[in-house]
């Protein structure tokens, strides 16, 4: 990892001098500063725009370094290639934070843009329960997709990358208890984009979700019948004896001769479209 960021700043090339002096330490093959007081100062002591392109320059050595790894020994640095994709990705989201409004933000190119959207995303799969990172790293994959867009139609062009960002931040917005309109704003770009019914069904499902959490029963009630029907499985608009009748009826014609056994241990559904319909 060291020989990765080697050039990057001069601090790299008197590393043991700094180690000698008691600001850094090693551990195997890593530096870190000897305490965390350390690094607030040099970073505190360090101008902004430095700071900024020193975080890119970090992030961007690490991505290189990782993707060198020979693929027949990816099962050997699994553990070791997630790790330092989220570190990368920290960095690289670092870069894009200034509090100087007056230092210039760091420029991206669309490919840098997209592959940064990438790691990101990545990142956020690593997250594991800790939904507060997971949803750090989706918020900066869309702004990186966003940034691309001034120059590239990233629904187009990058699809999927796009409607998994989407989809999962609009989903870790909603189980974080954020904004509703914001949901329901990022859940429409989803739905305006969406190529086909079924990859909007996630997105229609966040969006009842917030709508009802929301106070909006009633609408959330109304666009999960809406999208039901688009679906091919229609409720009807009044219920009444004879239609429950029928419906347990059918269900207990079905059931004849199952045991529960039977039940337990019947066939998990496994068609995607029949699951999001159920969700819904």
């Amino acid at each position: 990892m060291i020989d990765g960021l080697n050039g990057i700043t001069g601090l790299v090339s008197s590393i043991d001098v700094l180690v000698e002096e008691g600001l850094l330490e090693k551990e195997g093959s890593f530096i870190k500063f000897r305490h965390d007081s350390i690094m607030q100062a040099v970073h505190d002591f360090t101008p902004e725009s430095n700071i900024s392109r020193l975080h890119l320059d970090i992030g961007s050595k690490i991505i290189a370094q990782v993707t060198s790894f020979p693929s027949d020994n990816h099962d050997v640095y699994k553990d070791f290639v997630g790790e330092a994709l989220i570190v990368a990705a920290d960095q690289i989201n670092l870069s894009r934070e200034k509090k100087d409004s007056a230092v210039p933000r760091v420029e991206f190119s669309p490919k840098q843009c997209i592959t940064f959207a990438k790691i990101n995303l990545k990142s956020a799969h690593k997250a594991g329960p800790d939904i507060d990172r997971a949803l750090r790293n989706l918020k900066f994959g869309l702004s990186f997709l966003r940034d691309a867009s001034k120059t590239i139609d990233h629904w187009k062009e990058h699809y999927n990358l796009s409607l998994s960002l989407s989809e999962e931040y609009a989903h870790a917005m909603f189980v974080k208890g954020g904004d509703s309109a914001e949901i329901i704003e990022c859940v429409n770009e989803i739905i305006d984009n969406a190529r086909c019914l079924e990859d909007s069904c996630k997105a229609y499902e966040v969006l009842i979700l917030a709508l009802y959490s929301s106070g909006k029963k009633l609408m959330a009630v109304d666009q999960a019948l809406t999208i039901l029907r688009k679906l091919n499985y229609p409720f009807p608009s009044q219920v009444d004896r004879q239609l429950t009748t029928d419906a347990m009826e059918t269900t207990r014609e079905f059931m004849t001769g199952l045991s529960i056994d039977d039940l337990i241990y019947y066939p998990l559904m496994t068609d995607e479209l029949s699951i999001q319909t159920m969700k819904i």
